[in-house]
């Protein structure tokens, strides 16, 4: 995932070329959730959310969170809400999340939020338009020049975080019947069956 790869050795990919998307807990920033749900023993664990499997530290935690009577799927609901929160504000997505909403009725199953050349042309050359917009200037402006490779950079990982967040809620969405296979990200309804 662009979150891995940008965390590990400083760059990104194009989110076409994706193969999955990740999020990182951090105890320290859901310190209220954590106490809610999980026992003092699990409540500094940082949890890797994955796309593309249940990593054993997620596991670890929803185990412990089900260990004490608690409800696995609401507390991982709740966390995840509480971070796409987050990401809803986000002046700098913006253009990307208004693009990935714009996407979804016409393909429900996809994650597309990058540009696209309605002529059909390269997504390459389409997708130097991200972190372009007045939202990203703006913000650029109050903090001083941000090199557009670095915001492009910021982007693509925040909008990995923001689907890998999203497809965790659709998957627990999916489980419990208040969403079909057909209004759900691709991802989702593979992550269900690696979550139950």
């Amino acid at each position: 995932s662009n979150v891995r790869l940008f965390r590990t050795y400083g760059f990104t990919q194009p989110p076409w070329r994706e193969p999955c998307c990740s999020f990182r807990v951090w105890p320290s920033e859901a310190r209220r959730i954590y106490a809610e749900f999980l026992p003092a023993r699990a409540r500094k664990t940082s949890m890797d959310l994955e796309t593309n499997r249940v990593d054993s530290t997620t596991l670890f935690v929803l185990q412990a969170c089900a260990s004490q009577g608690g409800d696995p799927s609401l507390f991982l609901r709740s966390l995840c809400c509480s971070f796409l929160d987050r990401y809803l504000g986000d002046t700098i997505l913006a253009p990307a999340l208004t693009r990935y909403r714009a996407s979804r009725p016409e393909a429900p199953r996809e994650a597309h939020w990058w540009p696209r050349d309605a002529a059909g042309g390269d997504p390459e050359q389409s997708e130097e338009e991200l972190g372009e917009s007045s939202a990203g200037t703006a913000a650029a402006g109050a903090t001083g020049s941000v090199d557009p490779r670095l915001r492009r950079c910021a982007v693509r990982v925040k909008m990995c975080e923001f689907l890998c967040l999203t497809a965790h809620v659709e998957a627990l969405d999916l489980e419990s019947g208040a969403k079909s296979e057909a209004e759900c990200l691709a991802m989702s309804s593979e992550l269900r069956s690696k979550l139950a």
